[in-house]
């Protein structure tokens, strides 16, 4: 694999991309922990694209996640053997959607910029890896993404609780 620099202080998220997500959102999606349902955003879409432009841009360039952004509802779900045993729970995080929009656009915006730079086909395989997620050695991920050149404002290895 290429050693990709991504730096995402210098990206730009066009109002076109917010406004594409946003007449996507399934109305029927459950509210998370701001309280604001999928249909008010997307039903006054045409008012909160401008606000949001601002907002992510302004995210980017100071590389800054707001706080409020990282609260989820957060629900267990059994797995397999006692359901009494926590263990045997895997958690799922519930999001707002305002955040989850946010990285939606970025994860294309990478995908898309890595293949063009490789001059690669993008193709997409669907898989399900809750097994494998929930027995992964997550300091050896983190530690496997830095050696793929990710970093930036947004990836601050030391601040990352292990």
């Amino acid at each position: 694999m290429n050693n990709i620099n991504v730096d995402l202080s210098s990206w730009i998220i066009d109002q076109n991309e917010i406004h594409d997500f946003l007449n996507n959102l399934d109305i029927n999606a459950s509210t998370g922990p701001d309280g604001v349902p999928s249909i008010i955003l997307k039903l006054c879409s045409f008012k909160l694209i401008k606000p949001l432009h601002l907002i992510f841009n302004k995210s980017l360039s100071i590389g800054n996640f707001p706080n409020i952004w990282k609260k989820s509802f957060i629900t267990p779900i059994h797995k397999s053997g006692d359901k009494h045993n926590v263990s045997n729970c895997r958690p799922i995080s519930k999001l707002s959607q305002i955040p989850k929009i946010f990285d939606a656009i970025i994860t294309k915006k990478s995908k898309i910029l890595d293949s063009l730079n490789n001059q690669a086909q993008s193709d997409s395989i669907y898989t399900n890896f809750q097994k494998a997620f929930d027995k992964i050695n997550h300091s050896l991920l983190l530690n496997k993404l830095v050696s793929f050149g990710i970093h930036g404002s947004f990836f601050i290895l030391d601040k990352i609780l292990y």
